[in-house]
């Protein structure tokens, strides 16, 4: 069985790693040299972090070093965003990304309304929710 305090300060010491590297790696953002060399000793389990992979994929449109962005497309950044998307719908900072992505460095309006449209359908779904929260905490008074 699972014990919960355990879990509690586990969940408290990942987070707060998590805060560490992402504070480092916005330091690091404007010298995607030193910020990609920072991020070849972040321990691999970190870097499923959305948060981190944000952060990560901002630095890949900007980064101004030819090594760092002949490795990859901008296409590789949409994949990810749109792997990202299929598994985390409710992520609002996730959407606010990939909308700004594909509207401003891809131009991609087809794809660009679609992400506004999914986004607003997800929207809808947790007002409906917090309205219904909202109307059960009125029924209790």
């Amino acid at each position: 069985m699972i014990n919960v305090n355990d879990f509690i300060e586990k969940l408290k010491e990942n987070e707060d790693q998590i805060s560490a590297i992402s504070l480092e790696l916005g330091m690091r953002i404007d010298d995607d040299v030193s910020f990609f060399n920072y991020l070849k000793g972040v321990d691999p389990n970190f870097l499923q972090n959305i948060n981190i992979i944000l952060i990560i994929l901002g630095a890949l449109q900007i980064s101004n070093t030819e090594e760092i962005y002949d490795t990859y497309e901008l296409e590789d950044i949409e994949r990810i965003f749109d792997i990202l998307l299929d598994n985390n719908k409710s992520d609002l900072r996730l959407w606010e990304e990939a909308i700004y992505f594909n509207h401003n460095v891809m131009s991609n309006d087809s794809k660009t309304h679609l992400f506004l449209d999914l986004f607003e359908n997800e929207l809808k779904k947790s007002l409906e929710l917090i309205n219904e929260i909202r109307s059960d905490l009125k029924g209790d008074n």
